[in-house]
Parts: structure tokens; sequence; C-alpha cells
């Protein structure tokens, strides 16, 4: 989920996924992003993605 604000956490602005999924055999990850049309223009779905891609590498591995 993306919360523009933290210290209100019932509002979400939209989703940041990462799902794995096979493609002619190899196993392949894609990424996708919602923003509600209220938050749009904001950065925050750049924001929720880089967020989702540091967790990602960070976790690669089991790092």
């Amino acid at each position: 989920m993306i919360v523009p604000d933290e210290a209100e956490l019932d509002a979400v602005a939209g989703t940041v996924a990462l799902w794995p999924h096979d493609a002619d055999g190899e196993c392949i990850s894609e990424i996708g992003w919602m923003v509600l049309p209220e938050y749009q223009g904001r950065g925050l779905a750049k924001l929720g993605v880089r967020t989702l891609l540091e967790r990602a590498a960070s976790t690669a591995g089991g790092g």
C-alpha cells in the first residue's frame, strides 16, 4: 500500500506490487502500481516503486 502520510495510516493512496511468474520457461518478476486520482502527480508511485525495489534487493538471496 502507498501511504502518503505516516501520521494517517488509514489514508491509502494506492498500491505497488511485485510478482514472479513463468514466461516461456523462465521465472521473471513484474512490477505494477496504481495511484488513486486524488493522489496522482505527487511522486507517490515513484517513491513506492523505489521503496519496493530497495526492499526486494535487500532480501534477494537471503540478504
